[in-house]
């Protein structure tokens, strides 16, 4: 079970006034670091499950037609099957000039996620997204119109 790989220790003062940070007991300090206990006993990011990528095409022939079991359109059925196979928290590796894909299915650790983010977290654009948002429906969004999903 991998538990607290993204957690940091953060005050319960709320920040900005929107929300508050995640409030876990400490359990020690390290080199200046307040440690949680759940943060000191996570597993290393490498240990994280997931299907194994193979030399040179690393997981990305999984995504390609007629080969690969994965379709890219139906996201639903390979977090299923990612689920399915590898628990709570699994990994798509190796994608051919794509960052790794972590996919965390239990409640409770995407809150520990989402409270052990910055006040500006970085989330890069999906290409597909940024596509449709600026090429084919830009009349749409406009200004501030930055729709659910992006949001």
């Amino acid at each position: 079970m991998i538990t607290g790989v993204w957690i940091r220790v953060r005050s319960s003062v709320p920040v900005a006034g929107r929300r508050f940070r995640s409030v876990i007991a400490v359990q020690h300090d390290v080199d200046g670091v307040a440690e949680s206990t759940e943060f000191a006993t996570a597993r290393p990011y490498s240990e994280v499950p997931g299907p194994k990528p193979i030399p040179i095409l690393g997981n990305s022939w999984r995504f390609i037609p007629f080969v690969g079991s994965y379709r890219i359109s139906e996201v639903d059925k390979i977090s299923k099957s990612l689920y399915e196979n590898y628990g709570r928290i699994a990994k798509i590796e190796g994608l051919m000039g794509r960052p790794d894909l972590v996919f965390v299915f239990d409640p409770r650790e995407i809150e520990k996620v989402i409270r052990g983010e910055e006040e500006m977290p970085h989330r890069p654009a999906m290409p597909s997204l940024h596509y449709y948002k600026h090429v084919l429906r830009k009349d749409f969004f406009v200004g501030d119109k930055a729709g659910l999903i992006s949001v």
